[in-house]
C-alpha cells in the first residue's frame, strides 16, 4: 500500500541588515579521543562522549546570553598515509556530522534547556555551522566566582556507495584521513569568546563490507544540498533598501518519488527575529520555485510571500523514484516604506520548512 507521509527539509534564512572587541570571560576547550576507522559501506558512529567540549566562566558579573556555537572545516579531507584514494578527491564534508548526546547535569546549562538540535549536523566544505544557535540557557556564572559547563557529541559517517570513491586503489592499503575543525563560541553580537582546534583521523579500510544493505532510495524524499541549507541575504547598500535583495540557489532541492508530488513551503516561526529580539514580518521575504534538471511540470510555480501557514509552490509528475528532480530556488526580501523608517540593523533569522506531498 501506497505511503501517503509528509517528506520535510528544513533551511535557515539569514537577513543581515546594517553595514564586535568584547573580552568575554569565557574560554573555550576542546578534547576528543580523534581516531575514527570505517569498516562497511553502512558507515560508523563514535560512542557517546567521543568529543568534550568545555565552557569555562569567570566573574561575577559575567553572564552571555544568546551565544553561537560553530564549526568550521579549516581544509580539505585528504589522505595523509596510504596514497591517493579511488576518486582523487578530498573526502566529502557532508557525510560527516557532530551529534549532541550529553552534558555534565548542571541545572543552569544542559542540551534541552540550552535548545539544542539533537539531529546531526553535518559539516560543510567551506564556511561555519552553527551547533548551537542563541543558546537559550547564558554562559554565566550566576552570580557566583566561576562555572564550568561540558556538552558531549558523537561522530557520525554517512553511509552509502559513494565510500567507493575513497578507498586506496590498492586492495591491501588502508587510508588515513585529517579532518581538521575549529570550534569558535560567539557572544550575541557575533564576536568570538574563544576558539579551539580539533583534528580527527580516519581510517577508512580498502575492503568494505555490507554493500548489499545500503543506497536502497526511499519511495519519498526531499531534501536540500548542503551548500543550500543556510541562506543569507545582505543588505548592505542604500540601493539593497531601495529595490530588495535577491538571491537564488540553483539546483537547491532535490526531489526523489514514487508518485506525481507536490512541494509545500511554511516558516516555523511567526516572524523574523534577531539575537535582541526585534522581527520582523514573514511577509518580507517571497520565494519562487524554479523546475531544473529532470522536473516534469505540472501548471505554474506562484511567488509566494512567506506565511506561518502551508502553501504551494509547485507540482510535478513522477513515476520513478530513482530519478533525481532538481528545482532552484529564488528569493527577495524586500522593505516598505514603513519598514524602512523603523528599521534597526542587525541579523534576523527565521526557519523555513519544505514539504514533498505525494499525490
Amino acid at each position: 500500500m501506497l505511503q501517503r507521509n509528509k517528506q520535510l527539509s528544513l533551511l535557515v534564512l539569514v537577513l543581515f541588515l546594517g553595514t564586535g572587541i568584547l573580552r568575554a570571560q569565557v574560554r573555550l576547550a576542546a578534547w576528543s579521543s580523534n581516531y575514527v576507522e570505517l569498516s562497511s559501506y553502512l558507515g560508523v558512529q563514535t560512542a557517546d562522549r567521543f568529543n568534550t567540549f568545555q565552557f569555562m566562566i569567570s566573574g561575577q558579573s559575567t553572564h552571555k546570553p544568546n551565544w553561537t556555537f560553530t564549526v568550521r572545516l579549516m581544509e580539505p579531507i585528504l589522505p595523509v598515509s596510504g596514497g591517493s584514494n579511488v576518486s582523487g578527491q578530498p573526502f566529502p564534508a557532508d557525510k560527516i556530522s557532530l551529534i549532541w548526546t550529553g552534558d555534565n547535569n548542571s541545572p543552569n546549562f544542559f542540551l534541552d534547556g540550552i535548545g539544542a538540535n539533537k539531529n546531526p549536523i553535518r559539516l560543510q566544505s567551506a564556511g561555519e555551522v552553527k551547533l548551537i544557535d542563541r543558546g537559550k540557557q547564558a554562559l554565566s556564572t550566576h552570580g557566583g566566582h566561576s562555572a564550568n559547563y561540558q556538552l558531549y557529541a558523537a561522530l557520525k559517517i554517512d553511509q552509502g556507495k559513494y565510500l567507493d570513491g575513497f578507498v586506496s586503489p590498492n586492495p591491501y592499503t588502508h587510508l588515513r584521513y585529517r579532518v581538521s575543525l575549529l570550534f569558535t563560541v560567539y557572544d550575541e553580537q557575533g564576536i568570538s569568546m574563544g576558539s579551539v582546534p580539533l583534528d580527527y583521523d580516519l581510517q577508512i579500510r580498502p575492503r568494505l563490507t555490507d554493500g548489499h544493505l545500503v543506497d536502497v532510495e526511499p519511495d519519498f524524499s526531499i531534501r536540500f544540498l548542503p551548500e543550500a541549507s543556510q541562506v543569507r541575504m545582505q543588505f548592505l547598500r542604500a540601493q539593497d533598501y531601495k529595490e530588495g535583495v535577491r538571491v537564488q540557489l540553483n539546483n537547491a532541492i532535490q526531489v526523489n518519488s514514487n508518485t506525481d508530488y507536490e512541494i509545500r513551503v511554511k516558516s516555523m516561526d511567526p516572524q523574523f527575529v534577531s539575537a535582541n529580539g526585534l522581527t520582523l514580518p514573514l511577509s518580507i521575504l517571497t520565494i519562487k520555485l524554479l523546475p531544473g534538471q529532470g522536473v516534469e511540470p505540472v501548471g505554474s510555480y506562484p511567488i509566494i510571500s512567506l506565511s506561518s501557514m502551508e502553501q504551494s509552490l509547485g507540482n510535478g509528475r513522477s513515476q520513478d523514484k530513482n530519478i533525481q528532480r532538481h528545482y532552484h530556488l529564488n528569493y527577495q526580501a524586500k522593505l516598505d516604506s514603513d519598514q524602512l523608517s523603523h528599521i534597526r540593523t542587525g541579523n534576523y533569522e527565521v526557519s523555513i520548512l519544505y514539504l514533498l506531498m505525494p499525490k
